[in-house]
């Protein structure tokens, strides 16, 4: 299974990283991270380490942007991933254990997302 993290360096992301570093348990051949130069701002220290595992680094454009330049809701991008992390947990390709801490994820990021817009 291949697996993308999107990473924007702050808490939640890198939280999200290491845990999926500890459960690839050093298989990571199949394990990508996609980050922003705003990702390398946040968290420097973090990127530093990652270099040192080898894991593939893949630099995308400037966070919030969308291919139109226009402005994207954290909302609307966050339903989009959770849906393709879903359809692969619901088709059996993610460990049970790793599912529960996905859930546990958006379940805090969805939090965070209806307390803003109150």
């Amino acid at each position: 299974m291949t697996m993308y993290i999107f990473v924007s360096g702050g808490v939640d992301s890198t939280a999200m990283t290491y845990a999926l570093l500890n459960a690839a348990g050093g298989d990571i051949k199949n394990l990508h991270v996609i980050y922003t130069s705003a990702s390398l701002e946040e968290n420097p220290k973090l990127f530093e380490f990652l270099k040192t595992t080898g894991i593939d680094l893949v630099e995308a454009p400037v966070n919030g942007i969308s291919d139109t330049l226009e402005k994207v809701p954290y909302g609307e991008l966050i339903n989009r991933y959770n849906a393709a992390i879903q359809e692969r947990i619901n088709a059996g390709d993610t460990p049970d254990e790793l599912a529960q801490y996905i859930r546990k994820y958006f379940d805090a990021l969805y939090g965070g997302i209806k307390e803003d817009q109150e």
